[in-house]
């Protein structure tokens, strides 16, 4: 299905970032070019996965092209500035709340637990 080809080319993007990371930028700099044009042709799809790994990709591309990364970044802004806008978020219930909270070492008011205090240092 149309859903199915979505998720694929999702998980493909996100690959093909994790790849080019794997053997560096020498490696796959005849392909970054065209890698580039579809994640951005990606973020053009009405599609919250595809969006999100392909903003994985992105991040992948910064980590292995530094500061050579900036001229993407003025065509790139708008996707991420309508992502921040969007309303499109997932809710944890309350139990896997207050469960990710302790392994971060924090109460259900986000503050430090007292018991990890002495452990720093």
């Amino acid at each position: 299905s149309a859903s199915d080809m979505l998720v694929l080319r999702a998980r493909a993007m996100e690959c093909a970032g994790l790849m080019c990371l794997a053997v560096g930028r020498n490696t796959c700099a005849h392909v970054l070019q065209e890698l580039v044009g579809l994640a951005m042709a990606g973020l053009q799809v009405d599609a919250p996965e595809l969006r999100e790994y392909t903003f994985g990709f992105f991040a992948q591309m910064a980590e292995l092209m530094g500061a050579e990364m900036g001229p993407l970044l003025p065509p790139l802004l708008p996707f991420l500035i309508r992502a921040i806008q969007q309303e499109e978020c997932t809710e944890l219930a309350p139990a896997d709340q207050a469960r990710i909270l302790a392994k971060l070492g924090r109460d259900a008011d986000g503050e430090d637990d007292d018991e990890l205090e002495g452990l720093e240092g």
